[in-house]
């Protein structure tokens, strides 16, 4: 695990680096968008939602965070294969974002079967497996 700062949370620093550039990263991605897309400012706002949750040890140590990331990974593949089909803007990622959707629909049954079981199958070792 990541050290954290000494809150009554415990925010990662590195995990809040992250999420701050990736917050500055879609803000732009917005601002120089001539006119942002609902499907775009749907992606965007889940996506810094859900980084910005990240940030907090507490969030991150769930039980139900590597679910709610699935869960994450499959509204945003299938937003973008969605968006694919009548959004010229997006219709380069319809291939791609439909294999990725049908992945995330897997990983995400992988993570019911995991949580449900409390296994760990198919995940990467993140380091911090015994602190769970």
């Amino acid at each position: 695990m990541s050290p954290s700062l000494p809150t009554r949370d415990r925010i990662s620093p590195v995990h809040g680096g992250l999420a701050l550039v990736f917050c500055l990263g879609a803000v732009s991605l917005l601002s120089v968008t001539d006119s942002p897309t609902p499907v775009l400012v749907a992606l965007v706002v889940l996506s810094v939602g859900f980084m910005l949750t990240g940030v907090f040890d507490t969030v991150r140590e769930h039980p139900l965070y590597d679910l709610a990331s699935a869960a994450h990974a499959v509204v945003v593949f299938g937003l973008l294969f969605v968006a694919s089909g009548y959004d010229p803007s997006f219709a380069a990622f319809g291939p791609l974002s439909a294999v990725f959707a049908v992945l995330s629909v897997l990983a995400f049954a992988v993570e019911c079967y995991n949580y449900r079981n409390g296994t760990s199958y198919l995940r990467v070792d993140r380091g911090d497996a015994d602190s769970r």
